[in-house]
């Protein structure tokens, strides 16, 4: 894939989207974001001290379904969690519902990362995916509104460029891409590790039922049957419990490689041939 590099943009996701009028597939990084963003609009901050902000954009020939738009999501999340199991190997992680990847620090879980997908549809196929990507790995200081709710690579006593993360990153992206959408699927609904799980919901408490393969949740409250699509309102929920679920089966780093998706020396091959 192309990469193109810039110092300060409003949104890798933006460039990127644009750079795909001209091309199939590329990636897009940048020291800084003036107008980084998150889910529902949410602002991503963005400071120049060498954190991950970078945008893996894909121009689909023949366009492609709504429906398999979703393996993107699946991709991205199962490959921001494998790395950082790699460079965090001591910490316990946990993928939040959707999209956001977790880490527990002194008793407290904190985000370390998120993910943004958008889609350029014609018609009813979508003809474009661009898979943003924000990683919190150099930055020690946090805005004071941020600083219970937030860590870094470094602050967790990762010294790693974030060159090393995006190699790591694109390595794992491009062998996960060889997969069928349904198996990302049921492996990102295992490090979710959400069924059973009690939910905080406007309207009460629920529990998960199920979760399909467009991402919903399907939660049971007072016998009755309700459908939570990830474009809605953030779900609030036990991250402890769901880790107490997810330890039950092994990392998935380790799954990726019993699998065949990694080499036996997983990501560690990577990282001693010089990809960058």
């Amino acid at each position: 894939m192309r990469h193109i590099h810039v110092a300060t943009v409003s949104s890798t996701n933006d460039l990127c989207k644009a750079l795909l009028e001209t091309a199939d597939a590329i990636v897009v990084t940048a020291d800084q974001q003036t107008a980084g963003r998150g889910q529902r609009g949410r602002r991503w901050e963005s400071p120049p001290e060498g954190n991950l902000y970078c945008s893996l954009g894909f121009r689909h020939h023949p366009p492609i379904t709504p429906e398999q738009t979703f393996s993107f999501l699946f991709l991205a999340a199962l490959s921001l969690k494998a790395v950082a199991e790699y460079f965090l190997p001591r910490f316990s992680l946990l993928l939040k519902y959707p999209n956001d990847l977790y880490v527990r620090e002194q008793q407290c879980w904190k985000k370390l990362a998120g993910i943004l997908i958008e889609h350029t549809f014609a018609g009813d196929r979508c003809a474009a995916t661009v898979v943003g990507i924000g990683v919190n790995v150099e930055q020690t200081t946090f805005p004071a509104a941020l600083r219970e709710k937030a860590t870094s690579f470094a602050l967790l006593g990762a010294a790693v460029p974030r060159s090393r993360v995006l190699a790591a990153l694109l390595f794992v992206f491009e062998q996960l891409q060889t997969q069928p959408s349904q198996q990302l699927f049921q492996w990102w609904k295992e490090e979710l590790a959400l069924e059973h799980l009690s939910l905080s919901l406007e309207a009460g408490t629920a529990t998960v039922v199920e979760i399909l393969p467009d991402a919903t949740i399907c939660l049971e409250q007072q016998g009755k049957i309700l459908e939570h699509h990830f474009h809605s309102a953030s779900l609030v929920y036990d991250l402890d419990a769901a880790l107490q679920q997810r330890l039950k089966s092994a990392s998935l780093t380790e799954k990726l490689i019993a699998r065949g998706v990694l080499p036996a020396s997983g990501i560690e091959m990577l990282l001693h041939t010089g990809h960058q």
